[in-house]
């Protein structure tokens, strides 16, 4: 004969659960928020855009490498004439190809695309580097991710 479970553990168990579960909800939600406000995410600015992007930062410094992964996520159509730009703060960074135009994108390629960024600042700070995805013809990006860059190390220069 099986053996009955005192209401009282069931009903502590379950409050366990459900304040387990509304915690675990509470901490997605602050870490989404989070995300989205600090832009690690890249932000597309045209719903039909079928482009995905995601830039990796290689490096220590003061000379870094910003690697551009583009990839067209229409299934059938090519797309034709976007250029990648590039927007820092000049007095703290130094970015070598400041535009790139992207060859033509065949449905699920990702194309990778690379530029050096050269730490310009002696303290090492750091700082945000936008990229933006341009269409031909559109005055607004389709895609904008923002970057934060690693502290540089410093050059010691005895």
């Amino acid at each position: 004969m099986p053996k009955c479970i005192p209401l009282i553990a069931t009903k502590a168990a379950s409050d366990a659960y459900t304040r387990d579960v509304s915690r675990l909800r509470l901490l997605s939600c602050k870490a989404y928020a989070k995300a989205v406000s600090s832009s690690l995410t890249p932000m597309v600015t045209k719903q039909s855009s079928s482009v995905k992007v995601a830039v990796q930062v290689q490096g220590l410094g003061p000379v870094f490498r910003l690697t551009v992964s583009i990839q067209n996520t229409h299934p059938s159509n090519a797309l034709v004439g976007h250029y990648i730009t590039f927007k820092c703060n000049e007095l703290l960074y130094r970015i070598h190809k400041k535009i790139m135009q992207v060859p033509s994108l065949v449905p699920s390629i990702t194309y990778k695309l690379e530029t050096v960024v050269e730490c310009m600042d002696d303290m090492g700070r750091s700082e945000p580097v936008y990229v933006f995805v341009l269409g031909r013809g559109s005055p607004s990006p389709l895609i904008t991710a923002v970057i934060n860059m690693p502290v540089s190390e410093t050059v010691v220069v005895a």
